[in-house]
């Protein structure tokens, strides 16, 4: 068995086969490389099956996944409005419930309109 997703190039050889007709789950997995599941996926993932709608719902649920950052607009005004009463980002962290290694790293990536230099020297 293959992999578990399509590239563009089997959902077209996947069109094909559909549109042919008479191929069971099995034979086209087998003609792909790829799990008889992973067709059923596919099929069930546009009706009637478009390769290159299938193409961008799987383009969109990928860009969907992984870890998305609990910065919102409103926790930066908060956070740049702490920053700028002279908060370190300690009370911040405190105060708040937050992580501080995420306030630095928000910092250093320009997330937060302040600048790492203009922090209170607390030492």
């Amino acid at each position: 068995m293959g992999t578990s997703t399509l590239s563009r190039f089997q959902r077209g050889a996947l069109a094909q086969l559909v549109s042919e007709g008479h191929h069971t789950y099995q034979d086209m997995a087998d003609a792909l490389g790829v799990a008889k599941s992973t067709i059923s996926y596919e099929l069930d993932r546009v009706k009637p099956y478009d390769p290159e709608l299938a193409q961008q719902d799987a383009d969109h649920k990928r860009r969907a996944c992984g870890r998305h950052s609990i910065l919102t607009p409103s926790l930066t005004i908060l956070i740049t409005n702490h920053l700028r009463l002279t908060w370190s980002p300690e009370a911040i962290v405190t105060a708040f419930n937050l992580s501080t290694a995420s306030i630095y790293n928000w910092l250093k990536l320009g997330w937060l309109p302040f600048n790492l230099a203009d922090l209170p020297n607390r030492n």
